[in-house]
């Protein structure tokens, strides 16, 4: 599969809160790096995310990829959270995504933003749920 269709399927899976048409699309081992929640399962991530919001929004608005062969690729998005207490949060951030060897899954996903709006509407609670 193209890389940049597989990253296409992951925002469409969260844009829709689909934890398991998610999770088809990473390999067994994979893990997720995000900034709230350190490096876990991506199992565990998400499962974390489709819980704390509501609803999750991404709107893409730049990709770019690695020079190297090794496929990497990451996206600039603008997101938009609707929390479970209702409180909606919007920030930029980019993913990025590593792929299986034969690029039919991901492997790694790392996600960057900026964390300091997003704390204080998370509970610390909901953080230490996913460690």
């Amino acid at each position: 599969m193209y890389s940049f269709e597989l990253c296409r399927k992951y925002q469409e899976a969260i844009n829709r809160g689909n934890l398991e048409q998610a999770l088809t699309l990473f390999a067994d081992e994979a893990t997720v790096n995000a900034p709230l929640t350190g490096q876990s399962s991506a199992r565990k991530f998400h499962e974390w995310l489709l819980g704390t919001t509501k609803e999750t929004i991404t709107r893409l608005k730049h990709v770019f990829q690695s020079l190297d062969s090794s496929g990497a690729l990451a996206m600039q998005l603008h997101y938009t959270w609707v929390l479970s207490n209702g409180k909606t949060l919007e920030f930029e951030g980019v993913m990025i995504f590593e792929f299986t060897a034969d690029r039919m899954s991901i492997c790694k996903l790392t996600i960057i933003y900026d964390t300091e709006p997003i704390r204080t509407h998370v509970s610390q609670s909901a953080l230490a749920a996913i460690r």
